[in-house]
């Protein structure tokens, strides 16, 4: 496995445009929308529907396409072929620092290899020092010329699909990762509220927003709300405590200084992750971290209203998530049970949560009123760099360590499930790997837990003359004990070396590991046969975000050099193109974007105040249409 030539899922996102000059009066938006939720309930049907302006995509068969070479703009069938004929010639001239890495990471508040998403020095450098560009640097900016980026900002504005070769246009000058964490401290300090309160007090009850939502109604969708409401958030964010000493597990500050030791390592067999149950659980969600807030202020918001009963779900995030997707499903069963009316549970999903809540959706359907997404993956390649080197909490570089991520189980389901991630840096030809192999990780060294490289290296170490080189050690520094923790770096800058578990045992687990989560994820298709609630989301477009990594040839991949990356609009961790349900075929009542990146998507209240209008709606119209067919 690992060759260029792969089977492709074609992508599942045709948005159109909605003009937002064509704006109807707020009871024409309303009868518009109902009309359209009506009519669209055929799952084979492309588009089915508009709601509020944004697309909603029903059900779609995935075709396996099969040619090479495959490049970043075989993206699917309608767009246009002219993005195909040539591809770009780009060349880097940068020099790759191979102990110095830019690697994939989520860039949340809590975790990533660098505070700054580019090193000041050589921001400093780029800026002063004029770099050289090559003559197919310069032949792609003529190339790309007659993109405007203007119009493709506008075009993300309307909520349309941009083209793969737009997408470079956008963003061919980024260099670095955005700082997701800047961004949400920097929201923290906008008046909000008092903001709102003018607004509230200033609007004309016939105004509409651009996407086709009453301005009145987002303020007051708030009180129209009744019943249960669960909220989750996504990997890494729920407390987790010690069971004997109730500290903190996760996000520990003491430890994030190096003051206190905290060990979040999982053993690879399916008996310890029961047993770190027993020592390690989960205290609710991590609704907000110093200034940083996650969910707080929504969920006060929401308390506000007598008539609503919200609840956080905290899970233990390092754990298959067929296990705490179990866990949800028992509390909306007791939620359920409490119920006078039975009506199920509004769930609002951040992020990898939406992963947990989907699976609850497929098999508990009658449990969910309704399902918010927010900024939900169905993939997402950035998993792959804290899998290899690690990531770091604060200036702790132990506790998500390289071994750590890879026993983490819940790493595994960000997986890009088509494939993709590494492109040729000259060409763009993609290099589709089957992330579900094995042997493409022995290959590859997707972690060095299990690569190849530790395979000789186990091999050497086991030979005679080894031994006798132990031997030598021992007589020449037999003042010192052996210490097996002391770490060597390794090539080509994988994390150091000293892990716990075994090669053997590591392989077996990581085999194990993926067959479990291929099944739950190939579990989150779309069901015809099923009866499903309204489902809305909420996601960010209008972020740079890394889709995937330049690499030279596969030599780079193998040895770990993901430094360059090439981007496309999100919410700076998760591509627009990568989103639950829509990924996974669902119709959806409301696309709503927001300009927040991730960590924030949650804060933008206008943004979650339309996705609940969309969910209540479309309710009232089912229940309308089950009265009148009685």
């Amino acid at each position: 496995m690992g060759s260029r030539e792969s089977s492709v899922d074609s992508d599942l996102e045709r948005d159109r445009t909605t003009d937002a000059s064509s704006c109807e009066s707020d009871d024409n938006q309303q009868s518009s929308r109902r009309n359209s939720l009506n009519e669209g309930t055929d799952s084979g049907s492309e588009t089915e529907s508009l709601i509020g302006g944004s697309t909603v995509v029903g059900h779609q068969k995935i075709k396996k396409v099969k040619r090479r070479p495959h490049t970043i703009y075989d993206e699917s069938e309608d767009e246009g072929s002219s993005d195909k004929e040539e591809l770009p010639d780009i060349q880097d001239s940068q020099e790759v620092d191979k102990h110095n890495h830019r690697i994939f990471t989520f860039n949340l508040p809590f975790g990533g290899k660098n505070l700054l998403p580019t090193s000041p020095l050589s921001t400093l450098k780029n800026t002063l020092l004029p770099r050289h560009k090559t003559q197919g640097v310069k032949k792609n900016e003529d190339k790309l010329r007659k993109y405007n980026r203007k119009e493709i900002k506008e075009k993300l504005v309307r909520q349309e699909t941009i083209t793969s070769i737009e997408e470079l246009k956008l963003f061919q000058d980024e260099k670095g990762i955005d700082n997701v964490r800047a961004m949400a401290v920097k929201r923290v300090f906008a008046p909000e509220a008092l903001f709102h309160t003018i607004r509230g007090l200033s609007i004309n009850p016939n105004q509409t927003t651009h996407d086709g939502y009453s301005k009145a109604r987002i303020e007051t969708i708030w009180e129209e709300l009744e019943g249960d409401i669960v909220i989750l958030g996504g990997y890494r964010g729920s407390i987790l405590r010690d069971v004997e000493t109730k500290r903190r597990a996760w996000i520990p500050i003491r430890a994030g200084l190096n003051i206190r030791k905290v060990d979040l390592l999982i053993g690879p067999r399916d008996e310890d992750e029961f047993e770190t149950q027993k020592h390690i659980y989960p205290d609710g969600m991590l609704t907000h971290l110093g200034p940083v807030d996650v969910a707080s202020r929504l969920i006060k918001r929401l308390r506000n209203n007598p008539r609503v009963n919200i609840e956080d779900f905290g899970f233990d995030w390092r754990l298959s998530l067929d296990i705490p997707a179990k866990q949800l499903a028992e509390k909306l069963q007791d939620i359920h049970r409490k119920q006078r009316v039975k009506r199920g549970t509004y769930i609002i999903a951040h992020s990898m949560g939406g992963l947990i809540a989907h699976k609850v959706l497929q098999e508990h359907t009658s449990l969910v009123r309704g399902i918010i997404y927010v900024g939900a993956p169905s993939q997402c390649p950035n998993i792959l760099g804290p899998l290899r080197f690690g990531d770091e909490v604060i200036f702790n570089k132990s506790i998500l360590s390289a071994e750590a991520n890879f026993f983490m189980r819940s790493s595994f389901y960000f997986l890009p499930f088509d494939g993709r991630c590494f492109v040729n840096k000259a060409t763009f030809e993609r290099y589709d790997l089957d992330f579900f192999d094995p042997n493409v990780w022995y290959e590859y060294g997707l972690s060095p837990l299990v690569s190849d490289e530790r395979s000789r290296e186990n091999s050497n170490s086991s030979s005679p003359s080894s031994e006798k080189d132990k031997d030598k050690d021992k007589d020449l520094f037999s003042i010192l004990s052996h210490v097996d923790m002391i770490r060597k770096p390794s090539i080509g800058g994988s994390e150091e070396k000293g892990f716990k578990t075994s090669l053997e045992d590591s392989k077996n687990y990581l085999e194990r590991t993926l067959k479990r989560t291929r099944v739950f994820l190939e579990e989150l298709q779309y069901d015809k046969t099923k009866q499903y609630p309204p489902l809305a989301m909420v996601y960010g477009n209008r972020v740079p975000t890394v889709r995937g990594a330049k690499v030279s040839g596969l030599q780079q991949i193998k040895d770990g050099i993901y430094d360059e990356f090439y981007y496309g609009p999100g919410d700076g961790v998760v591509h627009h193109k990568w989103l639950l349900p829509e990924r996974r075929g669902f119709p959806v009542v409301a696309k709503v974007a927001s300009e927040c990146a991730h960590v924030s998507l949650m804060t933008d209240f206008e943004a979650m105040a339309k996705a609940f209008i969309s969910l209540v709606d479309a309710e009232n119209i089912a229940s309308e249409t089950a009265r009148l067919n009685d």
